[in-house]
């Protein structure tokens, strides 16, 4: 988020630098001339700095890779060892979930009564 708003910052300033620096380029080189007030022309800069950042937005949302039918893993700690997150087209594979005392009580209670007959 902090490089967008950095891109977004110099697209805005852009057009400032290229004019001082073109006004600073003619002092140079010919100190005798006379510029004009650079006053007037700021509305017409601050316009040119939104509609470049404003394109600039635009163009960065476009190009940016979008993750359709991929699943986001996120970064995670296995047998001591960090993975990385990321994007994957693998399907996420599931882990049995952790059971409390009591529901793994019931669990055997089931697997019992599967195992068990029925008696009649």
């Amino acid at each position: 988020m902090l490089r967008r708003l950095v891109i977004e910052l110099i697209l805005f300033a852009f057009p400032f630098i290229l004019y001082f620096g073109s006004r600073a380029v003619a002092r140079a080189l010919k100190p005798e001339i006379v510029l004009s007030d650079y006053k007037r022309r700021m509305p017409v800069l601050i316009m040119a700095g939104a509609a470049c950042a404003v394109l600039g937005f635009i163009i960065i949302w476009a190009l940016e890779p979008r993750h359709r039918n991929e699943t986001y893993v996120p970064a995670r700690i296995e047998d001591g060892e960090f993975k990385p997150g990321g994007f994957t087209t693998e399907a996420p594979q599931r882990e049995e979930r952790a059971l409390t005392p009591l529901q793994e009580a019931a669990k055997a209670r089931e697997d019992a009564a599967k195992e068990q007959p029925l008696a009649k």
